[in-house]
C-alpha cells in the first residue's frame, strides 16, 4: 500500500510539473501565452527583451534610434579615435550602424543600437598603437598596424573598436586603399 501511495504522489508531482511547463509556453501564432495568465516579462532581467517566437533578443526600450542630427563633426570623431596615437593614415566614413557592420562582415547587431543609428567609422593606421587583441596568455600577440572605432555620430560615444588580425594587410581590405 505504501508503494502505491508513493507512486501515486510521484505521478501527481510529474503531472503538476508538466502543467506548470505548459503554462509557460507561448503560442507564437497569436504571440500570447497559450495556457495560463499573461506575465509581464519586462521585470525579468535575463529575458527582458527576448522574443520566444523568433528565439532572438529584441531591441531594448531605450535603444538608440536614428536622430537626423545634429552630429559631432568629422574632426571631433577623428580626434576621439586617434587619442594619443601618431597616425600615418587616417580616414573617416559617415554612415549607419548596419552599413558599417555589413562593411566589416559583422553579422551580429546590438539590442541597444538600431541599425539606422548614424555613426562615424574612423580608421587609423598607426603602428602598434591601437586597441590590443583580447587573447589567452599562451597565444602570441601580434603587432597592431591599424585599428578602427565606431562612434555614435550624435553624442560621440564609442560603440565598437577593433583592428587588424595577425595576417591582415596594412589597411582594411574592405576600404579604399587610396
Amino acid at each position: 500500500m505504501r508503494f502505491v501511495t508513493v507512486l501515486a504522489l510521484g505521478l501527481l508531482t510529474i503531472a503538476g510539473v508538466s502543467i506548470g511547463l505548459a503554462q509557460q509556453r507561448t503560442d507564437c501564432r497569436t504571440h500570447v501565452p497559450a495556457v495560463g495568465p499573461v506575465l509581464d516579462a519586462r521585470g525579468l532581467p535575463f529575458i527582458r527583451n527576448f522574443d520566444p517566437c523568433s528565439n532572438r533578443l529584441t531591441m531594448t526600450d531605450n535603444a538608440l534610434n536614428a536622430t537626423g542630427g545634429p552630429y559631432i563633426s568629422k574632426a571631433e570623431a577623428e580626434q576621439r579615435a586617434v587619442g594619443s596615437a601618431t597616425p600615418t593614415k587616417l580616414r573617416s566614413y559617415f554612415g549607419d550602424y548596419a552599413h558599417i557592420h555589413a562593411l566589416f562582415g559583422i553579422t551580429t547587431g546590438s539590442t541597444e543600437i538600431y541599425p539606422e543609428r548614424e555613426v562615424w567609422l574612423v580608421v587609423v593606421q598607426a603602428a602598434d598603437q591601437g586597441p590590443r587583441p583580447s587573447l589567452k596568455p599562451a597565444v602570441q600577440q601580434w603587432q597592431r598596424r591599424w585599428y578602427y572605432q565606431v562612434l555614435d555620430a550624435t553624442r560621440g560615444r564609442l560603440f565598437e573598436e577593433g583592428g587588424n588580425g595577425q595576417d591582415d594587410p596594412d589597411w582594411p581590405a574592405v576600404l579604399p586603399a587610396d
